[in-house]
């Protein structure tokens, strides 16, 4: 019984599956990653930010934790390979959600897109929410410029 268990386990450790993941994340790390996403900022008007440091991503998550018990935690950016951009859509009634894409690059600037899509239901929502993302990127000092998508 012992020596099935030790195979078994030869076998996972031999494969190459775990190699891949790790191969296939460098080439990922080239694109905005979604960190979170939630209903409720309590921000009213539409804003993007781009935050480059952990002072402002710690502010922004006070404001946002104020009436969260327990809130939420905030996350850990390596502010020196990484940058983070926030998306508050402002208060709104219904269901609707924003994706920001990598657009074009040019040697001075960094085009993101951005684009507002309606969820369509059976059951229509009254509530009024203030959706917000917030995305990982690698650091640049290129000017990022947004567009409708």
């Amino acid at each position: 019984m012992k020596v099935i268990f030790v195979g078994i386990f030869f076998i996972f450790m031999s494969c190459n599956g775990q190699k891949k993941v790790t191969s296939s994340s460098k080439e990922l790390n080239n694109e905005l990653t979604l960190l979170i996403r939630d209903s409720y900022s309590g921000i009213s008007t539409p804003e993007i930010q781009i935050i480059k440091e952990p002072t402002s991503l710690k502010s922004f998550f006070l404001k946002i934790n104020k009436t969260r018990k327990p809130g939420l935690a905030v996350p850990k950016i390596d502010f020196t390979k990484e940058m983070v951009i926030l998306l508050c859509s402002g208060e709104q009634t219904g269901d609707a959600t924003t994706k920001i894409a990598k657009g074009k690059e040019s040697s001075t600037n960094l085009i993101l897109k951005v684009k507002k899509e309606d969820i369509i239901r059976k059951i229509s929502s009254t509530a009024i929410t203030s959706p917000f993302y917030l995305y990982k990127m690698p650091l640049t000092d290129k000017e990022i410029v947004f567009e409708k998508w």
